[in-house]
């Protein structure tokens, strides 16, 4: 990451030297390369935080390591929840605002302010907590049980996972910037906003979730539901504070002076949306843990068993997320409002809920020890 940190550091100079002008005349050059425009639809689409809702905390809670799935949810809820309080002051106007020429896709007319980017801080904390941690060791400790795997497993190494990783994060910063939803510089400050969250996490978390364990039913309540009653009282005063000096859903009417796709704006990328999210995922995770602790119950099991119980087990959870999904699809109500936040909090619950209470008992805290030959 450190070689791509000083080309976007450049380039985020650049802007400020060279003004306005500059910022049109590389965006439109972006764009004019028409034949990527189905690819970077696609990876902007695929770097959507829901990507790390619905698909990657999941499949990694449930088939590989609880403890990590975990640590990522609370990654994803930490960066998320700051880069949506962030937005509120920084303030930092979308490219599809400002330049009317600009091609748009179908992810462009996101209806939030766009300082930082939320792709690049969820990313990239997501990312980084899963290189810190064993991750890659419980793929080898599968691998190494079958010849073909042990085979590709040697030709895989640390200094390629993390190349692989750079290239893919890079593709979701060029991809922002090709649909007309962020300026460079916002995805920059996304990514070192992630990289400080991913520390943070990173070094805290095992220590607090085995406080959190040792403690009570009561007193796991207790702590989730203070921390969410902060979360909330942040949000609250911040949209106070704002109401005095302008209006909260400022971006919003700038989304839909910008949007030239008919009913292209995304509501669910606008003020107050995020956090509320986040509120939901932090209180329905909680109080499942909290009436369903996850405890360090190591088992041996070989890779057929493993590989079978994984799939069917992953399979059927995405399923039962995709269901809640759909329902609460259905039944959300048009427009921004008391309703629809209050959907989008409770809608984030169920799915939190959901995948704790799916997770299946006796899986181990540490993946390294879940896999044997």
């Amino acid at each position: 990451m450190r070689l791509l940190f000083w080309p976007c550091l450049f380039s985020s100079s650049s802007f400020v030297f060279f003004g306005v002008n500059w910022q049109r005349v590389f965006l439109t050059s972006l764009q004019s390369v028409t034949h990527f425009d189905e690819i970077m639809t696609l990876i902007t689409r695929i770097g959507d935080p829901a990507t790390l809702f619905f698909v990657i905390v999941p499949c990694v809670m449930w088939a590989f390591d609880t403890q990590l799935g975990l640590q990522l949810l609370i990654a994803v809820i930490v960066s998320d929840f700051t880069n949506a309080v962030l937005k509120f002051p920084l303030r930092g106007d979308r490219p599809y605002w400002v330049f009317s020429e600009l091609r748009q896709f179908e992810p462009t007319c996101e209806s939030g302010f766009g300082m930082p980017s939320g792709h690049g801080s969820l990313w990239i904390a997501v990312s980084l907590n899963i290189l810190f941690s064993s991750f890659f060791f419980i793929l080898r400790s599968v691998m190494v049980s079958t010849a073909l795997w042990t085979l590709i497993a040697s030709r895989i190494g640390n200094k390629h996972v993390i190349i692989s990783t750079s290239i893919f994060l890079l593709l979701i910063a060029v991809s922002r910037v090709y649909v007309a939803a962020h300026f460079i510089d916002q995805v920059l400050a996304g990514y070192l906003w992630g990289l400080l969250v991913a520390k943070l996490i990173d070094r805290n978390f095992a220590t607090l979730y085995k406080r959190f364990l040792a403690a009570t039913v009561i007193h796991r309540l207790k702590v989730v539901s203070t921390v969410a009653l902060i979360a909330g009282a942040i949000v609250a005063l911040e949209y106070h504070v704002i109401a005095i000096v302008s209006d909260p859903l400022q971006s919003l009417e700038y989304a839909k002076m910008g949007c030239k796709i008919p009913n292209g704006v995304h509501l669910t990328t606008g003020p107050l949306v995020g956090t509320l999210r986040d509120i939901g995922v932090l209180v329905g995770a909680g109080i499942a843990l909290s009436i369903h602790p996850i405890l360090p119950l190591p088992t041996k099991t070989t890779f057929s068993e493993w590989l079978w119980s994984s799939l069917w087990r992953v399979g059927l959870g995405l399923l039962c997320l995709k269901s809640i999904s759909w329902t609460a699809g259905k039944l959300k109500p048009d427009g921004q409002g008391v309703l629809f936040w209050a959907h989008q909090f409770l809608w984030f619950f169920a799915l939190a809920f959901a995948m704790v209470r799916m997770v299946p008992l006796g899986r181990t805290q540490k993946g390294h020890e879940l896999i044997q030959k």
